[in-house]
């Protein structure tokens, strides 16, 4: 989301609290363009109605940043200045009534107490680098980046847009981590644990809600409603309730996604037209692995998904259609404690290439599989440790008419066989808090390269450089940049060999 900045007139003067007066207010009121602020505790609470910057000077440790009890910001129509808070603690209420085209801005703040936000649509607030440990309610254009909430985040304005990303939340049990009921969303390489719930967005607009890592929530992980949604990439993990629950109003994306161990149905998905969902892992959840629920139109697909030993049944429907029957190809279902695919509604999916293996009570419910589909064991490399990859002789990836099956490529090398490509195998743990083993094969000695990359594309380690012999290798990656513990969140493991490469993804987790 754009933040507009406005030209104020430059007043080209400054103050310093307390060296040349002897509070904040009493700089403000002088109407000065920048006050610093030395560190030490400041008992104010002083109000501002212009454009300023505001920066605290750091001092000695333990008094590190100036603290003040708190700020009200006062803009009314008029005001076209901007707002610049940096370097400074907050031990009560922030409060901002705003208005106009311009932007509040607070980079490397600390915020002890609530932050309360009511402006003119047109008006932006961001925090970079902050911690926010109250609660935050904004009704604003806002920007959350590179922060720690131990609050909760409620952005609640209908035509305002909202980004929050590469944040880490740490809940009390209760609540939304982010709350949105906004025109559109950017939710994105947030870690999010111990909350009520993760992420609760509802948009008029356009949702992308990507990369995400959501744990340990009291109830659902990920919720989305509202027109348009893109779920791409996320992980949801140990919540009590349902791992993801999208019921949008119109086209919705939800891909790559990894949801496991929680309580209810892993993945909902309310279809109301063009809806795809693709190449998702549901794992050990409490009830069906993904149910679909609604009235498809003819452009939905429901692909190359892998749904494993939850205690329901893999794959639920409870559908009927308008147009055309929900074209459902590709997708394994493997040891679920109920049916491999259940089908309650009116109308039933056509089936097509599918995988089915070691479900308790059987392939099919309420329709027949199709002729193509498969009942043979699927030789996943080390299912009851987690690892879902079919093997290098798995009929998953060996089925000539039909192409790869499921959510995952190969992962291992099946026992007496002999690789005969350049191969990145096995890396784990996936995901790890620690040290990380990558393991890749070699047909004849070559240089190649492995390489992690963050979500940005920056290179964070290069556990394997060089010349290597023909054979089966392992390398580790110790899990440190520079000396420094990378951030929670997603990696990729890239393997570069002559004539190509080869990519995982590697979730980290704190």
């Amino acid at each position: 989301m754009a933040i507009a900045l406005c030209a104020s007139t430059a007043k080209a003067s400054r103050l310093t609290v307390p060296d040349d007066v002897s509070t904040v207010q009493a700089a403000l009121d002088t109407r000065v363009d920048t006050v610093l602020v030395r560190a030490g505790i400041h008992d104010e609470s002083p109000t501002a109605s212009n454009g300023v910057v505001l920066l605290g000077i750091a001092g000695e440790p333990g008094v590190e940043r100036p603290t003040i009890s708190g700020l009200f910001y006062n803009a009314d129509y008029a005001a076209s200045d901007v707002l610049i808070v940096r370097g400074l603690a907050f031990s009560g209420h922030v409060r901002m009534v705003t208005a106009g085209v311009c932007s509040n801005i607070f980079e490397d703040c600390t915020f002890l107490g609530v932050i309360t936000v009511s402006s003119d649509p047109t008006t932006s607030i961001s925090f970079s680098r902050c911690r926010i440990v109250g609660d935050a309610s904004l009704q604003a254009y806002s920007v959350v980046d590179s922060c720690v909430v131990e609050g909760h985040l409620t952005i609640a304005w209908p035509d305002a847009d909202m980004s929050v990303t590469n944040c880490e939340f740490h809940g009390d049990g209760t609540r939304a981590a982010i709350y949105g009921s906004v025109m559109s969303a950017v939710i994105s390489r947030n870690v999010i644990s111990g909350y009520g719930v993760g992420i609760s967005i509802t948009t008029d607009g356009d949702a992308r809600i990507e990369e995400n890592t959501v744990r340990d929530c009291a109830s659902s992980g990920i919720g989305f409603s509202g027109s348009s949604g893109h779920v791409v990439g996320n992980r949801v993990e140990r919540c009590g309730g349902y791992g993801g629950v999208y019921t949008p109003s119109g086209s919705l994306s939800v891909m790559n996604n990894m949801i496991v161990d929680c309580r209810g149905i892993g993945l909902y998905v309310g279809c109301d037209g063009d809806t795809k969902v693709i190449g998702n892992i549901v794992l050990r959840n409490g009830l069906d692995g993904i149910e679909i629920d609604g009235y498809p139109s003819g452009s939905d697909e429901i692909r190359n998904n892998t749904s494993a030993l939850n205690r329901g049944s893999g794959y639920r429907f409870q559908i009927g259609s308008y147009y055309a029957p929900l074209m459902f190809t590709h997708n394994l279902g493997f040891g679920n404690e109920r049916h491999g695919i259940d089908c309650a509604g009116s109308d039933a999916p056509n089936l097509h290439c599918n995988a089915w293996f070691g479900n308790a009570l059987g392939d099919a419910l309420g329709l027949t599989p199709s002729s193509d589909d498969l009942t043979l064991n699927p030789l996943l490399c080390d299912p009851a440790n987690g690892d879902f990859h079919p093997s290098s002789v798995s009929p998953l990836v060996q089925s000539s008419a039909c192409g790869l099956i499921g959510a995952l490529g190969v992962g291992c090398v099946a026992p007496g066989v002999i690789q005969d490509a350049f191969h990145l195998a096995r890396i784990g743990p996936n995901p790890a808090s620690g040290p990380v083993t990558i393991e890749f094969d070699m047909p004849r000695a070559a240089s190649v390269e492995i390489d992690v990359f963050d979500v940005q594309g920056r290179l964070v380690a290069s556990p394997a450089r060089g010349n290597w012999p023909a054979g089966k290798h392992v390398v580790s990656w110790s899990a440190t940049a520079g000396g420094v513990r990378p951030r929670p969140g997603l990696y990729l493991v890239r393997y570069r060999f002559p004539g190509g490469q080869e990519q995982r993804r590697l979730v980290r987790t704190p």
